[in-house]
């Protein structure tokens, strides 16, 4: 005990004014003197109000009138306090309706705050920053410290804004004034303390290098300055911790301002907007452009217009001399109409035979089926018992005419005078199997005497033909091998 504290003295102050609800004078002097001898360390208090049962109150959670005045003392003689007594009450600030403690403690500040020392009181405040900023503390909290109607704390609101306006000041005059930060954290410039502002001011660092950045540390004082209805503030922390700010905080930070973007300590301030803000922005941008470069937009769609129209008429002039395909065959033709368009096609048809064949013989089932059955023969040359030749007679014969040339018409392979006609054979054949197919089919086939190439769909002529060629030359060749 220091040797000029009447530690008795002290200890009746306490007590006197936890156990009334009546408050003394006398007794918050005594206290008050005692704020004021540099002597009395903060361990030395710790000792005084352990010994009326703090700590055994906040371990055991016990709440009496005596227990909340003790503790809301403490907090008031012992600044660094403050966060265990704002848990310990249960401090949840906003728009909740205080509790019977927190009752009891509100009177009781509202009793005793005006005569402590100032500077005491402020203290507190600025030692729960940190706090606040760890996220150990809510933004609601220090809301209820700094507004609750009788708070002891109240009356020190003003000049912790002005406090962080300050700080803030001084960072965007060093972003002025100088290309190099010169800030040493040492330096004690800063009324909120000295390390405060540390992720700040590289927070500024970076965005001075044009990267787009957010310090969420801030967060908390974004939302503890919309809390205390300074929305200026609010929305200067919004923009560092999240990165833009919300409408209702924007416009009630710039009133009557229709500009998405303004300034605070030097900071842009960017309003969150959403989707469809987002795009009616670009479109005002770029009609402003329109209007501020009307001659140079002119010159751009005219040379863009004589582009499109060289552009067509080269279209027009290949279109023109290219050969016209034939059109599709329509449900208005007569049989004979659809024959002679099948003809003018045959050329379609030709390519999906050959395609078919060499499908089947390289299928993994009939190849070494083909190859054994061409091996049977050796001395007969003129069988066709070529692997391609024996698949190009099933197909002939699945079409029911065996007479049909496939070497000349559809491989081109020999010189063949009555071309056209032996095209019309085929044409004649292929028309026949699609009908023959569309009776068993229901009408799923389209008959028109051309194969067009359409692999995978199940109801076209090029799937069934390739299938019956197949399951035919199977049981063909699976007979030949048992003779």
């Amino acid at each position: 005990m220091p040797a000029t504290v009447d530690e008795q003295a002290l200890k009746s102050a306490i007590k006197s004014l936890i156990n009334s609800s009546q408050v003394k004078s006398e007794a918050v002097l005594e206290i008050a003197g005692a704020l004021g001898n540099q002597k009395i360390t903060s361990d030395y208090w710790h000792r005084l109000f352990d010994g009326q049962g703090a700590q055994h109150a906040l371990s055991q959670n016990l709440y009496t009138p005596q227990f909340v005045r003790l503790i809301t003392l403490r907090a008031m003689v012992i600044p660094e306090t403050l966060p265990e007594f704002l848990d310990w009450l249960n401090i949840k600030g906003g728009r909740q309706r205080p509790d019977n403690n927190q009752v009891i403690s509100l009177q009781f500040q509202e009793a005793i705050g005006s005569q402590l020392p100032p500077e005491q009181l402020a203290r507190g405040i600025k030692l729960i920053l940190p706090k606040l900023l760890a996220r150990q503390i809510t933004p609601e909290a220090v809301h209820w410290l700094l507004a609750a109607r009788h708070s002891a704390w109240k009356h020190y609101r003003k000049q912790f804004i002005n406090d962080v306006q300050a700080d803030l000041e001084v960072i965007s005059s060093l972003n002025r004034l100088s290309n190099q930060w010169s800030y040493n954290s040492e330096s004690n410039s800063f009324r909120c303390g000295d390390k405060i502002w540390n992720k700040l001011i590289n927070f500024w660092r970076l965005i001075r290098r044009r990267h787009r950045h957010s310090e969420p540390y801030y967060q908390p004082l974004a939302k503890l300055f919309e809390w205390l209805r300074e929305y200026f503030l609010s929305a200067y922390f919004y923009q560092v911790g999240f990165g833009e700010v919300p409408k209702e905080i924007f416009n009630k930070a710039f009133t009557n301002s229709r500009k998405s973007v303004q300034y605070a300590f030097g900071l842009p301030i960017k309003q969150r907007m959403n989707r469809q803000e987002q795009i009616s922005k670009q479109y005002s941008g770029i009609l402003n452009f329109i209007r501020g470069n009307i001659e140079f937009v002119c010159i751009i769609i005219g040379l863009s217009l004589l582009s499109l129209t060289i552009t067509y008429t080269l279209m027009v002039i290949i279109t023109t001399q290219s050969p016209k395909p034939t059109p599709e065959p329509n449900t208005g033709m007569t049989e004979e109409q659809k024959k002679s368009v099948a003809v003018e096609n045959f050329k379609t048809t030709s390519q999906s035979i050959q395609t078919i064949v060499q499908e089947l013989v390289n299928d993994s089932e009939l190849k070494p089926k083909l190859l054994q059955n061409h091996k049977k023969f050796p001395n007969k040359p003129k069988q066709p018992h070529k692997p391609e030749d024996q698949v190009a007679i099933v197909i002939k014969e699945i079409l029911g005419n065996t007479d049909l040339q496939y070497a000349g018409v559809i491989k081109h392979e020999s010189e063949n005078s009555n071309i056209e006609k032996d095209k019309e054979k085929w044409v004649e054949a292929i028309y026949a199997y699609q009908k023959n197919k569309n009776q068993k089919l229901n009408k799923e086939l389209k008959v028109d005497g051309i194969i067009h190439y359409l692999p995978g769909q199940s109801n076209s002529t090029y799937e069934h033909l390739k299938n019956d060629t197949k399951q035919h030359l199977i049981k063909k060749l699976d007979n030949q091998t048992k003779k």
